[in-house]
């Protein structure tokens, strides 16, 4: 371990950094790395902040280095959003300097199916392992986790998020944006909502583990595009599920998303009645909308899942009760 390596578990800085370094950060508005930079400073980020730029130039009045390297001191966590080829060699300073999680929003790896990007992904890949750190993304919008006030995303929009016992675990940032706006327009609050991208290294059953075990958190939701790990992912569910409810939306009823999904997170889709089956024994609760999850996750942090016959339904219509006995079943 580096001198100055964070001792704490890259999942718990996940949840709130003492430090981070925005690498790519800049003042053109248009770009991610202005966004990033934005997004900490509104959540009211209570940690340091450094910001690294190859210009070396002032962003919102405050300073800059021109590598990774020159940034004094050392940092828990690192936001990447620079040019597919730079990142290994970014990732590399970030493991030499003790950083043991990096958010890497730079897409060009491989949900591009092209040799470059291969190669740059495995590349990327051999330096994480090389210096232990965990990657969130690549290709990702980014993470947020509101009660520890890290917003390392683009998203600005998410430093309004209030802190809460829901836990969004989305492949596609535009999902996660539709689940994480619908709990800001109705006041639910969100423990974290975490983009998993291309899942270099960190997988749905990393982080049901880690969520499972944490007290603040009462319900998961996963938004699955699909995995190349499928008997992880259910052994994961099965650990946490009879203790934790997860609840899954998954795309991919009409058979046609597999070229899609490949193109998007680098995923491989699979067919969607063998991910309903496994993961429903598993004890994965299916959802078929964005908003039927986030309806069910809301539930779940107001009481507890019902467990055996405790639902009683009571109509004046036949067929409406018959349409309910239906859906509690399902």
């Amino acid at each position: 371990m580096s001198a100055t390596e964070s001792s704490r578990d890259p999942f718990d800085i996940l949840m709130g950094p003492s430090s981070v370094i925005v690498v790519g950060a800049t003042n053109n508005p248009a770009k991610y790395g202005h966004l990033v930079l934005q997004s900490l400073v509104e959540i009211g980020f209570p940690g340091e902040m450094y910001l690294v730029n190859v210009n070396r130039e002032r962003i919102l009045d405050r300073p800059s280095y021109g590598s990774v390297d020159e940034v004094p001191g050392s940092a828990e966590a690192a936001v990447i959003v620079v040019p597919a080829e730079h990142v290994p060699g970014c990732l590399r300073q970030c493991g030499e300097k003790g950083i043991r999680l990096a958010v890497i929003i730079s897409g060009g790896f491989n949900e591009l199916e092209e040799a470059e990007g291969d190669r740059l992904y495995e590349e990327m890949l051999s330096i994480a392992d090389q210096y232990a750190i965990r990657i969130i993304g690549p290709n990702t919008f980014g993470t947020v986790a509101p009660a520890g006030r890290f917003n390392g995303s683009f998203s600005t929009d998410f430093s309004r998020a209030l802190p809460g016992k829901i836990v969004l675990l989305s492949q596609s940032g535009g999902v996660a944006h539709i689940l994480g706006y619908q709990a800001m327009r109705e006041g639910v609050g969100l423990r974290a909502v975490v983009g998993l991208g291309n899942r270099a290294n960190v997988e749905f059953q990393d982080l049901i583990r880690f969520f499972g075990d944490d007290d603040e958190t009462a319900v998961i939701g996963l938004y699955l595009e699909g995995t190349n790990e499928p008997r992880e992912l259910l052994r994961a569910a099965r650990e946490v599920a009879p203790r934790k409810p997860i609840l899954a939306y998954k795309v991919g009823s009409s058979g046609a998303i597999a070229g899609p999904a490949q193109s998007h997170t680098g995923s491989m889709a699979g067919r969607y009645e063998l991910y309903q089956g496994g993961l429903q024994q598993a004890g994965i609760l299916w959802t078929e909308s964005p908003q039927e999850l986030m309806d069910a996750a809301k539930l779940f942090t107001i009481r507890e899942p019902i467990r055996g016959p405790r639902v009683a339904i009571m109509s004046i219509q036949a067929g409406a009760a018959i349409m309910l006995t239906d859906l509690c079943v399902s």
